[in-house]
């Protein structure tokens, strides 16, 4: 599909400022002064449906900012691969009941502090949405999405020292948002030990081609007050996980739906024909945006063969 956007990649930053912009956050993520504690009781919100399982929540503290996580970590046997699951734009926190019962270590994630165990935090949304798009538009990606991996690989790096935790295997998955930043942290541990990544109709994926369709129009308050157009660009080029491709060299799993209007499938397929790695894509034509059974069941298969 060509509109006006589509030659607007041409402000992306290239691969070595994609590397430096990566290789910062994990030094960042080194230095941080950072502290997670486990509540030992088992934790579940009430509105998570049938398909949630309960997890030990825990608090995050980053440099004095706090956000939340879920954890499964195995309390007995062998060493297993650590699963590490991303939330969606609304920065819900859930844990499913059928990857939780096949014994991987698991890590859900809520970045920035947007999600409580009270709640949300309204307080961070002041203009009804949550910022972190907008935000990293208008900061050239110094804030917005580079605060928010760096609060999940600050996690990650904690999560593969439990004890129980193959520390040379990890894997991401999630769904819209969650996947996009599966892929992107997929990207960010390429070196470090990502073994696949599974992601459900992911969101930050091909933005000259979304438009600023459905959940991409999120990024317009950020547009709207910048006033160097290539600036604002070259920020959603960091985050755009086809911009990540030529890092993506692990085993991907792609679904795409056909009535999905807030993550278009076009923007999917044009990420999935740029893969040169192991890869699937799953297109269901009446599909909405939505996480469904059957993706969590792929995703186990696709665990099962390469995490």
């Amino acid at each position: 599909m060509e509109n006006q956007y589509t030659d607007y990649a041409k402000y992306y930053p290239g691969q070595t400022e994609l590397e430096e912009w990566i290789e910062g956050i994990h030094k960042d993520a080194e230095t941080a002064d950072f502290k997670a504690e486990i509540d030992p009781n088992p934790y579940i919100q009430g509105d998570f449906g049938q398909f949630h399982a309960p997890a030990h929540l825990i608090k995050f503290t980053r440099d004095g900012h706090v956000y939340w996580g879920n954890c499964q970590f195995k309390q007995s046997g062998s060493e297993s691969p650590l699963l590490v699951q991303l939330c969606g734009y609304s920065a819900e926190m859930s844990c499913h009941y059928d990857i939780a019962s096949r014994g991987y270590n698991l890590l859900q994630l809520s970045p920035l502090g947007y999600w409580t165990p009270n709640g949300y935090d309204n307080t961070l949304r002041p203009e009804g949405y949550w910022p972190v798009l907008p935000d990293t538009v208008l900061t050239g990606a110094e804030h917005g999405y580079r605060d928010w991996l760096l609060d999940a690989v600050c996690a990650v790096n904690w999560a593969r020292k439990q004890e129980r935790v193959l520390k040379d295997s990890v894997s991401f998955y999630g769904g819209s948002q969650g996947g996009g930043t599966a892929l992107l942290l997929g990207s960010m541990y390429r070196d470090r030990g990502t073994a696949c990544v599974a992601a459900d109709e992911p969101f930050l994926t091909n933005f000259p081609l979304a438009a600023f369709r459905g959940a991409y129009s999120l990024a317009l308050p950020g547009m709207r007050k910048i006033t160097e157009e290539a600036a604002a660009w070259k920020a959603l080029g960091y985050i755009d996980t086809c911009n990540h491709v030529s890092r993506l060299t692990f085993p991907v799993l792609l679904t795409a739906g056909g009535k999905d209007t807030t993550c278009p499938a076009e923007t999917i397929q044009s990420l999935y024909d740029r893969l040169s790695c192991i890869k699937s894509i799953t297109y269901q034509p009446n599909l909405e945006h939505r996480t469904d059974l059957a993706f969590i069941k792929q995703a186990l298969a696709w665990f099962a063969l390469y995490a």
